[in-house]
């Protein structure tokens, strides 16, 4: 995808945060601020694997391995059974947004205000705390947020991962705002988005040049 593309790309993401998506030049359609990431014109995770290589693409060795999407600083490592397991948060040096990366198969061995690069390894995709199979949870809070409750949680990481590195080698699973059901038949908003633990959802390439978040070419 050309540099003039991507920014169109951008351009209608950021008015998906809006609300508005312009699909044509002469239709404007309402929609909610997450179902327009993958309504219309690729804007979903095919659109992501076009995106290329380019100075900060790396190799891949481990499909089950976790990536940041952007680099910044570790501000909490914790377990917590009863709800994202082994988890990592890390405040971004861009825009001071902290990204929570949830379901860790082991406790990461991350330390505490440890600075961290794009694209490092900072664990192992798995199942625990409240998770019913392997995934990557990501949710994004806003810069300055102190309280992470799921409801804090209100910026789109499929939105948050354009400038950045793709966080896994799977395909998204679960979509921001989409609606869920816990076991007790409660429904709510997913305020995250999953990456799949199955190998049928491999992305294809996922071993060669990565960055961002393309899986297609080869270094």
């Amino acid at each position: 995808m050309s540099n003039s593309n991507w920014e169109w790309l951008e351009a209608q993401l950021q008015e998906c945060r809006n609300g508005i998506l312009q699909v044509s030049q002469n239709r404007t359609e309402i929609i909610d601020n997450y179902s327009c990431i993958r309504e219309e014109s690729n804007l979903d995770i095919e659109a992501f694997l076009e995106r290329g290589i380019s100075s900060n693409a790396f190799v891949r060795t481990n499909k089950w391995h976790i990536y940041a999407i952007k680099s910044g600083v570790v501000i909490l490592n914790y377990f917590s059974s009863d709800y994202y397991g082994h988890s990592v948060l890390i405040k971004d040096d861009d825009k001071g947004q902290i990204a929570h990366y949830a379901h860790l198969a082991v406790h990461s061995s991350l330390s505490l205000n440890s600075r961290i690069t794009e694209g490092q390894v900072i664990g192992v995709m798995g199942n625990t705390g409240n998770s019913s199979s392997k995934h990557l949870h990501v949710s994004v809070y806003p810069a300055g947020t102190t309280s992470f409750f799921i409801y804090n949680a209100i910026i789109n990481p499929e939105v948050y991962i354009i400038k950045g590195t793709y966080p896994a080698n799977t395909k998204i699973s679960g979509w921001f705002g989409e609606e869920y059901r816990r076991k007790d038949g409660s429904k709510y908003n997913h305020e995250g988005t999953d990456f799949s633990g199955l190998e049928k959802n491999l992305i294809p390439g996922w071993r060669f040049g990565i960055t961002g978040a393309t899986g297609m070419e080869s270094n």
